[in-house]
């Protein structure tokens, strides 16, 4: 049995739309470029935002538009743009992740790729999930689990001895030595590995109680792993 799960393509296109339409259509003045790009920023609402720009023609390194370039900023999310496309050159524009499930006699082995997206709790709400007659179903994570189990039961594994996860793609440093100690309980330092879930994060929803508040909603379901911890 060799079951495969894909991530969902998400273009890049949505952090370089600024420069993307500033360069469409646009003759080869660089002045007429910059000061599109100078109107576009005074125009985005951006307010006290310290703003520095340096496009560069990727031919030869030219500088086409320098607006505050030799200004030291504070790298941020739009650091992504870098990582993403050292992917987009290394792995290509086609390249998929592959979560596979496959069956070593009686084990259930589960291979992760190091898909980052593999349940994120964003994306699964734009998922859907295709039933036997094609009918199309909202997704959620206990969907996605069930799929697993539906596709062991199709080739007639009805008990299993061992669950396995092999992670082994990555290595098992799971928290970078850079990232900060002061952030690490926050939703973006959980740790990486070769196999991620939702995040690698539960999200609980709360309900008032008495004497305590009732955690027992939480997504994905784990009560074997959190019963205890919830109740103390």
């Amino acid at each position: 049995m060799h079951v495969k799960f894909s991530s969902v393509r998400t273009p890049l296109i949505a952090l370089l739309a600024l420069v993307s339409l500033c360069l469409s259509g646009l003759g080869p003045s660089n002045a007429s470029l910059e000061n599109r790009i100078r109107n576009l920023v005074a125009n985005a609402g951006l307010k006290k935002a310290k703003v520095a720009i340096s496009i560069r023609d990727c031919r030869n390194a030219r500088e086409l538009v320098s607006i505050n370039a030799t200004r030291p900023m504070l790298p941020a999310s739009n650091m992504k743009v870098v990582s993403t496309g050292a992917a987009l050159l290394t792995l290509g524009p086609d390249f998929f992740f592959e979560t596979t499930l496959r069956r070593a006699g009686n084990d259930l082995v589960l291979v992760g790729d190091g898909d980052p997206t593999l349940g994120d709790p964003e994306l699964i709400r734009n998922l859907r999930s295709r039933e036997p007659n094609d009918a199309l179903n909202a997704m959620d994570h206990e969907t996605l689990l069930a799929s697993w189990v539906n596709a062991a039961r199709g080739v007639k594994m009805t008990e299993i001895d061992r669950l396995i996860v092999d992670d082994q793609v990555f290595d098992a440093q799971r928290v970078h030595d850079t990232w900060p100690r002061d952030q690490l309980n926050r939703q973006y330092c959980a740790e990486v590995a070769g196999l991620n879930f939702h995040g690698n994060t539960v999200e609980f929803l709360p309900a008032p109680g008495s004497p305590r508040p009732n955690w027992s909603t939480h997504a994905p379901r784990a009560p074997w792993l959190l019963n205890d911890a919830v109740n103390k």
